[in-house]
């Protein structure tokens, strides 16, 4: 199981700062849709300067011209580029098509797929290493992507599931039950004063969970 922290609202300098507090427990730093849109391919080229054995994701969320887009990211330093679910079968299939080129990944994000059953079981062939369920910040309140994790689990069988929406140390343990493979945190783990004490409990919860239930963590 892998960590991935979205740094979305943060200035380039704050969000490598963030990132640097919090490397030792996280796999994938996420350059932001508001922080890409702000500061384009030089913020995938910073972080990767800083953070050269980290996985880099550019959250475009493509939703048309999936190679060419995907391409930017890639050849700025990005490891990981996002499709939305929504697009086109043949621009999530572009995509993941560059990226095997490039030497990269794809996840696909099913933010506001209306169909998820049906669409999960279509994008689960075609070869992303990610199929993330989220919740969207506009309209969330306190709406948590438990119920989207869990069709997910059940449905996908060859992709890597990821979560993302909302998640924090007060859910973290329903979410952690149902074993995904990559959780997405964001504004309630940067909402704490202690970035480092918060993602350790987080870490431990996940870990007691695991625990409880097979032993295994990992």
């Amino acid at each position: 199981m892998t960590y991935q922290i979205a740094l979305d609202t943060f200035t380039l300098e704050e969000a490598v700062r963030k990132a640097e507090i919090l490397k030792e427990y996280v796999q994938v730093f996420e350059i932001g849709t508001p922080l890409v849109l702000r500061m384009g391919q030089e913020a995938i080229r910073q972080m990767r300067r800083h953070f050269p054995e980290h996985d880099i994701l550019a959250d475009y969320k493509m939703m048309d011209a999936g190679d060419y887009e995907a391409h930017i990211a890639f050849e700025a330093g990005a490891s990981i580029v996002t499709v939305c679910g929504a697009a086109n079968p043949d621009t999530v299939k572009n995509a993941i098509r560059q990226a095997k080129e490039d030497g990269a990944k794809v996840m696909i994000d099913m933010i506001a797929v209306g169909d998820l059953e049906e669409r999960l079981m279509e994008l689960d062939e075609l070869g992303a290493e990610y199929i993330q369920v989220h919740t969207a910040f506009d309209g969330r309140g306190d709406k948590t992507p438990v119920r989207q994790l869990r069709t997910a689990k059940q449905i996908l069988k060859k992709t890597k599931c990821a979560v993302a929406g909302g998640i924090g140390v007060q859910n973290i343990r329903e979410i952690a039950a149902l074993r995904p493979d990559h959780i997405v945190l964001g504004s309630r783990l940067f909402a704490a004063e202690d970035l480092c004490e918060e993602m350790r409990k987080i870490n431990q919860m996940v870990k007691e969970v695991w625990d409880e239930e097979t032993g295994i963590y990992g």
